[in-house]
């Protein structure tokens, strides 16, 4: 049997451009998915900064892990958290800084990105909050929601 090199070499050559298209596409994939899930981050930072507890508590499961500092609070604590302070701010911003997107899945995203929270109590207090946070989102039944959070802060403004 006679080998044809020229064949072989065309075959080479369309093996390495459909490797190439492949590894292109799932870069941009890759790209896309990064972009969605620092766009819910920014979402969610948002309805913080509009100090709308109800949508801000909507980007969370119910069945949430939520570590600061090593200390965890369920959904339920976070809420009470929410609740209770938001009526009490006149402004507050929320800053991520450095995100990064690591990709688990495409049901899983995970972020991690440093904060710093800016807080103007009505009665005129000012406060700031710099940390380090993570944030892995899950899709179930077509929605995004997070699953866990782990937040570690460094001294408030106030405590220094």
């Amino acid at each position: 049997m006679k080998v044809n090199f020229r064949e072989i070499f065309i075959l080479f050559l369309f093996t390495v451009q459909t490797i190439d298209l492949v590894a292109q596409q799932e870069t941009s994939k890759v790209n896309e998915y990064e972009k969605y899930v620092i766009d819910l981050t920014n979402d969610l930072t948002k309805s913080w900064e509009e100090l709308n507890a109800d949508k801000y508590l909507s980007y969370f499961s119910t069945n949430l892990d939520f570590y600061i500092d090593g200390n965890h609070i369920d959904f339920k604590v976070l809420e009470g958290i929410v609740r209770d302070l938001m009526p009490k701010l006149s402004d507050s911003t929320f800053e991520i800084m450095e995100p990064k997107v690591h990709y688990a899945s495409s049901n899983i995203g995970i972020i991690s990105f440093k904060i710093k929270e800016t807080f103007l109590l009505k009665n005129d207090n000012y406060d700031e909050l710099k940390g380090v946070m993570t944030l892995i989102w899950e899709k179930k039944l077509e929605q995004w929601k997070i699953t866990m959070v782990h937040e570690s802060l460094s001294k408030t403004i106030a405590e220094n």
